[in-house]
């Protein structure tokens, strides 16, 4: 309900937008804590899932996930230009799952041999930017021609 309310506010009353999106976000905070106490009760002891979590991918794991393509056949690259900056756990995560998903659309869907991963680093930002070219070997005459484009993961604006 709060998104609609944000949603139909924003045109005229960027502050109530605000305050229903702020609402909106603690609302569903809660809501998944609550969620996740009643799986635990769910479970049963000795359950895998009562396992320690595993901790989510961060940036220092770009070269492994590309590495693991390149294990699987694809003719991957990644270069990093910049230093990493110390970023928050979800800018990392969502970094990493940008990278993930470039490279499985590039197995699934673009019928390439070769991907390239540019990841910049900078001031408050992380820009990715993927591309695919040529033919994969089993692909016969090239089925894609490859995509372009940056997106970014940017570092929250306040400390949280």
């Amino acid at each position: 309900m709060q998104i609609n309310v944000a949603a139909d506010a924003l045109p005229d009353e960027p502050a109530e937008a605000s305050r229903a999106l702020e609402t909106a976000r603690e609302v569903s905070r809660e809501a998944m804590g609550e969620l996740r106490g009643a799986v635990r009760v769910l479970r049963a002891p000795g359950d895998p899932a009562d396992a320690p979590p595993v901790p989510a991918p961060r940036l220092a794991d770009l070269p492994g996930l590309v590495d693991g393509y390149r294990d699987a056949g694809l003719t991957a690259v990644l270069r990093e230009t910049g230093a990493p900056p110390h970023v928050p756990a979800t800018v990392g995560l969502t970094a990493y799952r940008i990278v993930q998903e470039a490279l499985t659309n590039v197995v699934r869907h673009a019928g390439v041999a070769r991907a390239e991963v540019d990841v910049e680093y900078g001031p408050g930002a992380v820009r990715i930017r993927s591309a695919s070219t040529g033919p994969a070997a089993d692909a016969g005459p090239e089925t894609g021609t490859g995509s372009r484009g940056w997106r970014s993961a940017r570092r929250a604006s306040a400390a949280r």
